[in-house]
């Protein structure tokens, strides 16, 4: 089982107050996270080659411009950049 948040400002991974928790299942969490507009955007092996290629050329010179433009969380950026993911590619 899963904690999920339910906070009502918007949901805050840190957040504590038993009020604002639930429990649900992996699936339940996912679903939850789609429908709320939080759900990862899935790289594919192209978006990863011309994310290193802009980066490497210094078409990009920040992650934070890269991750923007992709909606992709900074670390995930960072993480392929570094072929700690994606290392085949």
């Amino acid at each position: 089982m899963h904690v999920c948040h339910n906070c009502p400002g918007g949901d805050n991974r840190s957040c504590v107050n038993p009020e604002h928790l639930w429990l649900g299942t992996h699936n339940d969490n996912m679903r939850d996270m789609s429908k709320k507009g939080r759900a990862a955007v899935k790289l594919d092996e192209d978006k990863v080659r011309y994310i290193r290629f802009i980066y490497e050329n210094g078409f990009a010179k920040e992650i934070s411009e890269i991750s923007n433009f992709f909606g992709v969380n900074r670390n995930s950026i960072r993480d392929l950049l570094n072929r700690k993911h994606w290392k085949y590619i």
